[in-house]
């Protein structure tokens, strides 16, 4: 029988369901030497393993627990992991009088190794996350906010001082309330045509603003061209200049009916009755 990962499609599978299982709970127990059993998640894997390589059972116990001593294959039913699992041994019991053929026990042979591979992997991983775990404690007690990008500028590490400021960088701004119903009466623009014009207005790239409310591109370019048009602008720099032109305006306005409030309630002084101020 010769073994054939490359076509062996239960195979593959086998050994899929193999590395998947260290992370599952109970694993560390086990391949740590302190159980003498396999884990209740294991055991149908095991049990699909044993039939694979002809055995009764595969079984996991502690080097001086084993029952059974290491054999030729085809002479004997049994036969030992050749390699130590970070203490402990798994062993196999032929379901044939006759043993395991060489095939078989290589099959064995190679189980036990990616079982051993998949717990190295397993601890090298939980070795990374201890360290990136401890840096990351370093990282939070510093005063300053750190932010770390990767090469496509996505973040990939903060601190907590970090987190506020991105959370600020992150907001979306709305126009002012005399801003936007301006641009709603004048221009026609909707409810969510209006944060858009106004962030970029003030210099928000489209990307920025799409990932930002959790949008495709296409949502946002699409709304930018009906405001283009409504607007009637060319370009994100008109749109700057229509928005800070109608912003200058309601503020002048704002000012004006402040100013004409003022003059309505009090009664401007005549030449007659204002003070006389003495400069002696």
């Amino acid at each position: 029988m010769r073994l054939d990962t490359r076509v062996d499609l239960h195979w593959l599978g086998l050994l899929d369901q193999l590395y998947a299982l260290v992370e599952t709970p109970g694993a560390e127990a086990a391949l740590a030497g302190t159980v003498d059993e396999w884990p209740a998640p294991w055991r149908p894997l095991i049990a699909r393993w044993a039939a694979r390589i002809g055995a009764r059972s595969i079984q996991i116990a502690s080097p001086f627990g084993a029952r059974i001593a290491p054999q030729s294959p085809g002479h004997e039913p049994g036969l030992l992991s050749h390699r130590r699992i970070t203490g402990q041994v798994i062993s196999a019991h032929s379901a044939s009088p006759e043993g395991f053929t060489d095939a078989q026990a290589r099959e064995f042979k190679a189980f036990c190794s990616h079982l051993h591979s998949a717990w190295a992997l397993r601890s090298t991983l939980d070795a990374a996350q201890a360290s990136l775990a401890a840096l990351h404690d370093v990282i939070d007690a510093l005063p300053m906010g750190l932010v770390v990008l990767d090469e496509r500028a996505e973040v990939v590490m903060t601190n907590r001082q970090g987190d506020k400021w991105l959370a600020r960088l992150r907001e979306i701004d709305t126009p002012p309330p005399l801003l936007a119903q301006l641009l709603q009466s004048q221009y026609g623009l909707t409810d969510k045509e209006l944060p858009l014009a106004w962030n970029l207005a003030q210099g928000m790239p489209l990307k920025q603003y799409a990932a930002l409310s959790g949008r495709s591109i296409e949502t946002p370019r699409a709304q930018l061209k009906a405001v283009f048009r409504k607007l009637g602008v060319s370009d994100q720099k008109g749109v700057s200049f229509v928005l800070f032109e109608a912003l200058h305006a309601v503020t002048l306005q704002a000012m004006g009916a402040g100013v004409a409030a003022w003059v309505a309630e009090r009664q401007l002084p005549t030449p007659e009755s204002a003070p006389r101020l003495s400069w002696r």
